[in-house]
């Protein structure tokens, strides 16, 4: 099969890598061409970044008739709108956290006055997952209240009652009618040790993740109602269905929606699946998931190397020493030219093992061998 990725980081280059696993002929482009010949025709489009999808990616292919695993731009409103999602949400009654939406600084610092408990404030558009402040220190009011001043300035914003517990990726391949769940994930998103430091898109994940719920039991709660309810809207949802969850005391909770592979998640689930990425992702196109389960196997963890500065001012240009390639890790370009460092998450090393522990020293033991100047791990 003759496969095109549209995106340039390191989910893409875990897409990339599991679909040649398998075979396939895989040509990459950082956005879809407007035209294609006979021989650059894909088979199959699989779109890597929300922007491309919020972009229309998948309704031009349609338009080409070019089968395209993701959503519509439409569709992509799940990932584009976090007050979307949370009115989709409660008109669908999924465990979720007390909410309010505003695009005025002094009528949401009054809603949260009157709600009494600690929030969390996020951009209701995208922000390549840094568009959230979790207040914290010694006077959390004021703290709150900067962060409310801070993210209204750049466009409307969502309160969400700050909940507590460890949090879980729950990323599922769906067809329009079904949806079936990849081992289930967990990231770090600080940029320091200890959960310490300031948020970024994810400087590491690992594969599956010890939690103590079915991942068919979590998306038949989180995710099939939501694509029950868009084939009965007539707008059947195809691609990856990603539902952020916080497991709480009271159970698990819905954060977010995320309408592809999450990044760096993606870097630690594909490579433990057996079965055909491209083939899954042809069938969901087709409607033809059906009963086919997911299989996969073992465990990875995947580590990601920042740039100096990230995730602020990145410093790029640094000459990258890429180290030794063993058979039990992996390697994924992002913000690399493959000499040197061009973006903020630059790359991504994922150690493969029978358990946690094993990939997690896999991991370790190579990315200990790469060498770049203000390197972040």
């Amino acid at each position: 099969m003759k496969v095109l990725v549209i995106g340039a980081g390191g989910r893409e280059a875990a897409i990339t890598w599991a679909c040649r696993h398998h075979g396939h002929h895989v040509d990459s482009a950082a956005s879809l061409p407007a035209e294609f010949d006979e021989h650059t025709r894909p088979d199959l489009v699989i779109v890597g970044p929300e922007a491309a999808l919020v972009a229309g990616v998948a309704d031009r292919c349609a338009a080409m008739h070019i089968p395209c695993f993701g959503p519509t731009a439409s569709l992509a409103k799940l990932e584009s709108s976090k007050g979307f999602t949370r009115m989709l949400a409660g008109r669908l009654g999924l465990p979720s956290p007390a909410y309010h939406l505003s695009s005025d600084a002094e009528e949401a610092i009054a809603w949260w006055r009157e709600f009494g408990k600690p929030v969390v404030v996020k951009l209701d558009g995208l922000a390549a997952g840094k568009g959230v402040i979790v207040p914290e220190g010694p006077d959390l009011h004021a703290a709150t209240e900067a962060a409310i001043r801070e993210l209204v300035a750049q466009g409307p914003i969502v309160l969400e009652e700050r909940l507590s517990g460890p949090e879980c990726s729950l990323m599922a391949l769906c067809d329009g009618t079904v949806a079936r769940p990849l081992p289930v994930a967990q990231d770090h998103k600080r940029i320091g040790e200890g959960d310490t430091g300031a948020n970024t898109g994810g400087m590491g994940a690992y594969a599956p993740a010890p939690i103590p719920y079915d991942p068919d039991d979590l998306t038949a709660m989180f995710i099939q109602p939501v694509i029950d309810f868009l084939m009965d809207e007539g707008a059947p949802y195809i691609g990856v269905l990603y539902a952020g969850l916080m497991l709480t005391p009271d159970g698990p909770k819905l954060l977010e929606y995320n309408c592809r592979f999450g990044d760096p998640e993606a870097q630690a689930v594909l490579p433990l699946l057996t079965d055909d990425l491209a083939a899954l992702a042809l069938a969901c196109c087709n409607g033809e998931l059906g009963d086919r389960r997911i299989n996969s196997q073992g465990a990875a963890c995947t580590i990601v190397a920042a740039a100096a500065g990230y995730p602020a001012a990145v410093e790029a240009g640094a000459v990258i020493d890429f180290g030794d390639e063993t058979t039990d890790a992996l390697l994924f370009h992002a913000g690399t030219d493959g000499v040197e460092v061009t973006g903020g998450r630059v790359l991504a090393v994922t150690g493969l093992g029978a358990n946690l522990a094993e990939a997690r020293n896999h991991a370790y033991g190579r990315i200990a061998t790469i060498q770049f100047d203000g390197m972040q791990v």
